[in-house]
C-alpha cells in the first residue's frame, strides 16, 4: 500500500458525492416519494428553520435597532447605552426557546425518518435496474425483528459514542479541529452507505470494520458534508445543513462502490475500537437485550 494508492482512493471517495448529483437529479425526476420527502426536507430545515434565524437575525433585530435608535435619538447611541444589546439578548432568548430549539428537536426524528424513505425508494430503485436473475440481497429485517432491532439499537449507540469520540478529540492542541472534521467525515460515510448494507444484510460490526479497511475512500467520501457541517460555529443551522444535504449522500452512496478505489484494503486504522468495546459492554450488561449484533455473527 502506497501513498499513491491512499490518495487515488481519497480522490476516489471525494468524486463520489459530485458524481452522484447526476443519478440525484435522475431520481427525482423518476420518483415522486424522493423528490416529496426531499421538499419536505428543504422545507422544513431550509425555509422553516434556517429561513426564520437569518430572517431574525438580520431583518427583524435590525428593524428593533432603527425603532430603538429613533426613540433614543440622542448623542449616546443606544449599543453604548446597553438597551440595545439588553433588548435583543432577551429577543434571542426568547426566540430561541419557543421557536428554534423546540422546532429543532422536533425535526430531528422526521429528517430520520424522511432520510430512511428517501433510502428504500432509492434501494428500491436500483434494485429494478439490476440483473433480476441474481438473487437479491437479504436485508437485515428479513433475519428475523429481534435482529434489526438490536443492529440499530446497537449502530445508535455506537455512532452516538464515535461522534463524542471526535468531541473529545476536537479538544487536542493545533490538530483538534482537523481530527474533529475526520470523525465527522467517517461518521456521515458510515451513516449514508448504513442503509444500502442494511438492505444488504451487512451487521454493524461488518460495517464498521469495512470502513476501517477503506478509510481513505470513506474520508473523501464524507468530507465535503463534514466541511460544510463543520465551518458553521452554530449547531442548529449546521444541523440544518446537514439535513438538507445528506440525501444527496445517501443516493451517492447507494451508486458507489468504495471497492473499486483500491484493489485490496488498507491497513486497517481501527478508529472505531473503543467504542465498538463500549458498545459492547453497554449491551451485554442490559438484561433487556438478549444478544447483541457481535453476538448474532
Amino acid at each position: 500500500c502506497s501513498l499513491m494508492d491512499v490518495v487515488k482512493s481519497f480522490l476516489h471517495g471525494l468524486k463520489g458525492p459530485i458524481i452522484g448529483v447526476i443519478p440525484f437529479l435522475q431520481l427525482l425526476r423518476a420518483h415522486e416519494v424522493i423528490r416529496n420527502k426531499l421538499l419536505k426536507c428543504v422545507l422544513l430545515n431550509g425555509v422553516v428553520l434556517l429561513l426564520s434565524i437569518i430572517i431574525f437575525e438580520y431583518v427583524v433585530l435590525r428593524v428593533i435597532e432603527i425603532i430603538v435608535s429613533n426613540v433614543y435619538s440622542t448623542l449616546v447611541s443606544p449599543s453604548e447605552t446597553g438597551i440595545f444589546k439588553w433588548l435583543t439578548t432577551v429577543l434571542w432568548y426568547v426566540f430561541t426557546g419557543f421557536w428554534v430549539l423546540p422546532l429543532s428537536w422536533i425535526s430531528k426524528p422526521i429528517n430520520t425518518i424522511w432520510f430512511m424513505d428517501i433510502a428504500s425508494a432509492t434501494y428500491e430503485a436500483n434494485q429494478k435496474n439490476k440483473d433480476r436473475r441474481k438473487a437479491k440481497p437479504k436485508s437485515i429485517l428479513s433475519q428475523g425483528v429481534s435482529v434489526f432491532i438490536a443492529d440499530m439499537l446497537f449502530s445508535l449507540v455506537l455512532e452516538l459514542l464515535f461522534l463524542v469520540q471526535g468531541l473529545m478529540f476536537s479538544q487536542i492542541p493545533f490538530i483538534g479541529g482537523l481530527l474533529n472534521i475526520f470523525h465527522l467525515a467517517m461518521y456521515y460515510s458510515l451513516y449514508a452507505f448504513e442503509y444500502k448494507w442494511i438492505n444488504e444484510g451487512w451487521r454493524v460490526e461488518k460495517r464498521v470494520s469495512y470502513i476501517e479497511q477503506r478509510w481513505p475512500y470513506f474520508l473523501g467520501f464524507g468530507l465535503p458534508l463534514a466541511l460544510a457541517v463543520g465551518s458553521v460555529e452554530s449547531t442548529i443551522i449546521s444541523g440544518c445543513i446537514y439535513a438538507m444535504g445528506f440525501p444527496l449522500f445517501i443516493i451517492s452512496a447507494s451508486k458507489s462502490q468504495p471497492e473499486e478505489s483500491a484493489s485490496k484494503p488498507f491497513p486497517q486504522i481501527p478508529i472505531f475500537k473503543l467504542v465498538v468495546s463500549i458498545t459492547n459492554k453497554i449491551f451485554t450488561r442490559n438484561k433487556a437485550v438478549t444478544s447483541t449484533p457481535a453476538e448474532l455473527s
